[in-house]
């Protein structure tokens, strides 16, 4: 058999070669260097390590360090089931196994009447913990004159609330908690009063106030029709229409309003209530100041009871400015009135203001 090395070197050593000493082109034999043998034994792909990459024993890996001053994960490896970080602060020096962060069980257990049903992602959780809450009935019991509000709890506390009888008070408990306040002696009569001196009373007095105390004041009687005097208030007629005003009633003509045998009548000055349907007449008698110039002064009878005023008569009187002293003015008529009516007088004048003088009076008096 001839040797190998009798032939010719083959320069170009492949995989095709499959056969030692037979080469793949021409199938003819040829001679394979031990160097060509080898480097076709190590021949594949050649990679190069560029930069910031290490190739070492065919192991690539990142030579790139972060330098950035601050905290943060510049490199993170997986290593098995754990994950390496690396970085420039010493937190990031660290490692996480991931089957510590796997997906975990949660149970709801329930405890002290506390019950959980149902299953992911629904559950019920019911409460069987009785209400310990103190709940109360009220009730009142009447004790020696007194009145127990009692309060009586579910957890069978009692709670009592007294309410005493004062001076002069009775407490009555009824039953069916319901009680009863009476209160007993105090004041009954006028006379009774601190701020009351009382003489003699009689049937139609009236109360008046005189300063420091209130009086009784005996009633102004006489023979004949019941009238009523209204005295007017010295004042001014001004241009627009007012309410005339009267003095307060009281015994004498002079000073004040009076009243004499009172039976239809309830004055309430300016002003004066009808008990009965009756026939009234009403006579003005007034003295009114000019001023010197010419003008005329109103004066006018409402009806008002009835929710609006209703204008019954009026008397208009001129005056003359032929002198300045004042003038006596005179005026009467009869009227219907009306039970339960409220009747009242107005003034007014016109074109100049004028003065009503002292004097000055309305007279109302019930013929029936």
């Amino acid at each position: 058999m001839a040797r190998i090395e009798i032939y010719s070197n083959d320069l170009n050593v492949t995989l095709d070669d499959k056969v030692i000493g037979t080469d793949a082109v021409d199938n003819s034999t040829k001679n394979f260097t031990v160097g060509d043998m080898l480097a076709l034994s190590s021949a594949g792909t050649t990679y190069t390590a560029g930069t910031g990459i290490d190739i070492t024993n065919n192991v690539i890996s990142s030579t790139i360090v972060n330098t950035d001053t601050n905290n943060f994960v510049s490199n993170v490896v997986l290593n098995g089931t754990d994950l390496d970080f690396t970085g420039t602060g010493g937190a990031f020096q660290s490692s996480v196994s991931l089957s510590t962060i796997a997906d975990q069980t949660v149970t709801l257990t329930g405890a002290s009447g506390i019950t959980v049903a149902g299953t992911y992602p629904n559950f019920t959780i019911s409460s069987s913990v009785a209400d310990t809450n103190t709940t109360y009935d009220y009730g009142a019991v009447g004790v020696a004159g007194n009145i127990n509000f009692a309060l009586s709890g579910s957890d069978t506390s009692n709670d009592v609330v007294t309410m005493t009888a004062g001076q002069n008070i009775t407490l009555t408990d009824n039953g069916g908690n319901v009680f009863t306040i009476d209160a007993a002696g105090g004041v009954t009569t006028l006379a009774g009063l601190s701020d009351t001196t009382i003489s003699s009373p009689s049937n139609l007095d009236t109360l008046t106030y005189n300063g420091s105390a209130w009086v009784n004041t005996p009633a102004v009687t006489s023979s004949g029709p019941e009238r009523l005097v209204m005295k007017i208030s010295t004042t001014q007629a001004t241009l627009s229409e007012s309410d005339l005003l009267t003095e307060t009633a009281g015994t004498s003509v002079a000073t004040n309003s009076v009243h004499y045998n009172a039976n239809v009548l309830s004055p309430n000055l300016p002003s004066f209530e009808i008990a009965n349907d009756c026939t009234m007449r009403i006579a003005l008698s007034s003295y009114l100041g000019s001023g010197g110039q010419n003008g005329h002064v109103i004066f006018r009878i409402y009806e008002s009871g009835s929710g609006s005023a209703i204008l019954m008569g009026e008397a208009a009187f001129i005056l003359s400015n032929a002198t300045s002293s004042f003038q006596a003015k005179t005026f009467f008529s009869y009227f219907e009135a009306k039970a339960g009516e409220t009747y009242k007088f107005t003034v007014e004048a016109l074109q100049h203001t004028a003065t009503i003088g002292p004097g000055s009076y309305i007279e109302v008096e019930i013929i029936d």
